[in-house]
């Protein structure tokens, strides 16, 4: 029948509602909870021409309803309890979706250089949307386009909608520079600016959602850039969820990424509760056998808590051969018994690269294993070291056994106990890719890489993420933080990524090393390794790798002190948490809007629902404000690990908060 100009569309439970309105070829969709409205989306389906209503018809069982004219089309179907699922689909070149930002504060997508929290203090230009190592506009290595509204409602998009696209408040294109945006590897990304901006005003205040016919937006340069022999159908998917708030909303959200995926496993206990150290922020890429030795051994003489030595790049060979080098490592099994024996467990760092000239590669067995280009020449690409590299192909089955079978070689021989997962990004791949399992999305390739090599280890971490990862037993780990103090992927930022994370189903983050990678000219000074410390003791899991001691007697005995308070206090209550959020996804680690706290609040979070933790993230900085929740609450002696004082009557601002050095202010719930 034709489609009337407008026509509501309830959800399974009654609660929500989905006003569809016709208008030449933007039709717009407007969410209701109950009566109070949460977001319009406006659509853009350019092949859909008027008049001439498109055709509807409705799906008895489903109750999914089509609209259709010509080439062109948008289904909704009622999903329950209170969503849509939206497909629109054309024969032209894009579909775009419109969301005006308004009022409301917005949370998700994933990972950004500069970690703005909320998003709506970024300028997240227009480009392409799947996982990088600081990308073209900022996105990073752990993605999920799912946002949700401090209004209630949610919008969680398919990452296979073809050549998937997005922007938060980005450019109007009139206004966008003839120079594109560009994706560098390793040091060239140094000189570039640290994105996200944050906005300044210039932002289109709208949300894009886009499916294109291919990776052909020129104000964007990246290794997906494609050529006319690849075009899709624009295809965007999405859901569409009301809920009464902004906590109902992202727990409705966690609660779909458990139906999809069920409960999942803990990472191993020790990994959480102990910290991790790790060689590569100290020695980098010259790491010896001497030197690992001498470092587990400082850590053991100053009796200091530990569950991992990482031994981080280089310590093979060629990259691809697992094979220690002889001249750095002679003697690895001596190597990894006496760490055990020292009370560590060993992993090892591990990408799907290999050198061109290494033993993988040039191997008539397995040189199928590696990504090909069009030409059926294997494809090299550079990354942030100085070598050219080629991809393993992990869209082939045998040579995902044959690289996880290496893997259990190195556990079996040398005593191994796991692995640090490093890459992983679609962006690491030959341009003209040819992948043996064609990929719907480059997500694709992130989902085989976490989903299907890192579990060939109990003990391990990996930083890339997209749908479907949240379920592996893992530690999601942040992308390399620098040594500084600004959400521009410093201290700051690791709150505002561990929350954003929390949110988006990965409970499991370990922060970056405490004092960060010490990259460049960029160290940390003895102020920043105590603060960094201190925050991540409250967090659910940490590491080192710059030691503490390297900056004095001062350094060395507060971050000490520091891993004391988590002896003491904190562990308990994160170790209270992590049955649940093994179970159904709940973040550890919570946001204060959480409890009704104020929506903007980053620099403060909760262990729970019992325990507020303010750090210090500013140089300098003595006192602070602290917010508490609604409720009774006592502040935490941490030298004690115990509530201490008088009882606070919540929700209320507390001003100029004592946070001397040796301090974090913490409240425990009375």
């Amino acid at each position: 029948m034709e489609a009337p100009e407008e026509l509501t569309i309830p959800s399974p439970d009654g609660i929500c509602k989905l006003q569809v309105t016709l208008v030449f070829d933007t039709p717009t969709l407007t969410l209701y909870y109950k009566e109070r409205h949460l977001v319009t989306i406006t659509l853009s389906l350019p092949a859909l021409t008027f008049p001439g209503r498109p055709y509807l018809s409705v799906d008895d069982t489903t109750k999914t309803h089509h609209f259709a004219q010509h080439d062109t089309g948008l289904s909704i179907t009622p999903m329950p309890p209170s969503s849509f699922r939206v497909r629109a689909f054309t024969g032209s070149d894009t579909v775009t979706a419109l969301i005006p930002i308004a009022s409301d504060n917005w949370y998700g997508l994933g990972h950004l250089m500069y970690q703005h929290w909320p998003l709506n203090r970024a300028r997240l230009e227009h480009g392409p949307f799947y996982p990088f190592d600081n990308g073209p506009t900022g996105i990073c290595t752990l993605l999920e386009p799912t946002l949700y509204s401090s209004h209630g409602a949610t919008i969680q998009v398919d990452d296979r909608s073809s050549c998937l696209h997005m922007a938060f408040n980005g450019t109007p294109r009139h206004k966008l520079s003839p120079d594109p945006l560009w994706w560098g590897t390793g040091v060239a990304n140094f000189t570039r600016d640290i994105l996200p901006f944050k906005d300044d005003g210039n932002g289109d205040g709208t949300i894009t959602l886009q499916s294109r016919v291919r990776y052909d937006w020129q104000h964007v340069q990246h290794p997906w850039l494609s050529d006319e022999s690849r075009p899709k159908t624009p295809d965007l998917v999405f859901t569409l969820t009301g809920s009464r708030g902004l906590r109902d909303a992202c727990e409705k959200g966690l609660n779909d990424i458990c139906v999809a995926y069920g409960p999942r496993d803990e990472p191993d206990s020790d990994t959480l509760q102990y910290p991790i150290w790790s060689t590569w922020a100290r020695y980098k890429a010259d790491v010896t056998q001497d030197d690992v030795i001498a470092f587990a051994e400082e850590i053991v003489k100053r009796g200091l808590p530990r569950s991992v030595m990482g031994i981080d790049d280089r310590w093979s060979t060629k990259y691809g051969d697992f094979q220690f080098d002889s001249d750095k490592f002679p003697d690895p099994k001596g190597m990894i018994d006496h760490l055990h024996e020292l009370g560590f467990l060993v992993t090892l760092w591990i990408t799907p690269f290999a050198d061109l000239d290494s033993e993988a590669v040039t191997s008539a067995e397995t040189e199928s294993f590696f990504v090909k280009t069009r030409n059926g020449q294997i494809g090299s690409f550079d990354w942030w070291q100085p070598t050219k590299v080629a991809a393993v192909d992990l869209g082939n089955l045998r040579a995902r056994v044959w690289f996880t079978r290496r893997l259990r070689i190195l556990m079996e021989e040398y005593g191994v106990d796991g692995f640090k997962f490093d890459a992983g990004e679609p962006s690491f791949l030959p341009e003209d890719a040819e992948i043996q399992d064609i990929l719907e999305s480059p997500c694709d390739y992130t989902r085989a890489w976490v989903r299907h090599v890192v579990p060939t280890a109990r003990v391990s971490e990996v930083r890339a993420g997209v749908r479907g990862c949240q379920s592996v037993p893992t530690l999601f780990r942040l992308f390399d933080r620098f040594s500084t103090w600004t959400l521009q992927n410093g201290l700051a930022s690791v709150l505002a990524a561990l929350l954003t994370a929390g949110i988006l189903g990965y409970p499991f983050c370990i922060p970056d090393y405490i004092g960060g990678n010490a990259y460049g000219d960029e160290v940390p000074t003895e102020e920043l390794m105590i603060r960094w410390a201190q925050a991540s003791v409250a967090m659910p899991a940490l590491q080192f790798s710059i030691p503490p001691w390297q900056f004095g007697e001062k350094c060395d005995r507060l971050c000490q002190e520091a891993l004391k308070w988590r002896e003491r206090f904190f562990w308990k209550h994160i170790s209270g948490c992590i049955q649940t959020a093994a179970d159904s996804y709940v973040p550890i680690c919570r946001p204060m809007w959480w409890l009704r706290g104020p929506n903007e609040i980053f620099d403060q979070f909760l262990i729970g629902n019992d325990v507020i933790v303010a750090p210090v993230i500013n140089k300098g900085q003595r006192k602070r404000n602290v917010f508490l929740s609604q409720g009774f609450w006592k502040k935490v002696d941490l030298s004690k690990g115990k509530a201490v004082g008088e009882r606070l009557r919540g929700p209320v601002w507390l001003r100029d908060i004592s946070a001397d050095l040796h301090e974090m202010p913490t409240y425990l719930r009375s």
